[in-house]
C-alpha cells in the first residue's frame, strides 16, 4: 500500500483519482475503521501516489485536517493533525486488507479520465 497524507478536511480516506480507481473499498474501509471517523471517499484528485497504481494495489490520500489548501489562505489544525497521527501509530498495518488488482480497470472508471497506458 501507498498512503499519502495530504487531503483536506477531516473525514476522507481517497478511492479514486484522477486516473481512476487506485483503492479498494474494502482497505479504505478497514482504515477508516481503525482510524475511527474516517471514510472512503471517490472524490479524490490526484496526489503522488496516483503515480504508483499501476504497481501498487492500494495507493490513496487520507484527511489530515487542512483548509485552503494551495492558497494563501491554507489553515492546518494541528490539534487534529496530533490526533491523526496518535491513531496511526496504533494502526495494525498487516490486518489491512490488499484486494486491488493493480492490472484491472474499475468499472466506474469512465467517470474519472482514461486510465494511462503504463
Amino acid at each position: 500500500a501507498a498512503i499519502a497524507f495530504d487531503r483536506q478536511d477531516y473525514e476522507d480516506i481517497i478511492t479514486h483519482q484522477s486516473p481512476g480507481r487506485t483503492c479498494s473499498d474494502k482497505f479504505a474501509q478497514a482504515l477508516g475503521d481503525q482510524l475511527g471517523g474516517f471514510k472512503p471517499s471517490s472524490w479524490g484528485v490526484y496526489t503522488d501516489t496516483a503515480e504508483y497504481s499501476h504497481l501498487i494495489p492500494e495507493c490513496t490520500n487520507v484527511s489530515v485536517g487542512y483548509r485552503g489548501q494551495h492558497t494563501t489562505r491554507e489553515q492546518q489544525d494541528v490539534p487534529f493533525l496530533i490526533e491523526l497521527r496518535n491513531k496511526l501509530l496504533n494502526v495494525d498495518w498487516a490486518a489491512l486488507p490488499i484486494s486491488r488488482d493493480p492490472s484491472e480497470v474499475d468499472e466506474e472508471d469512465d467517470r474519472y479520465y482514461s486510465p494511462r497506458s503504463w
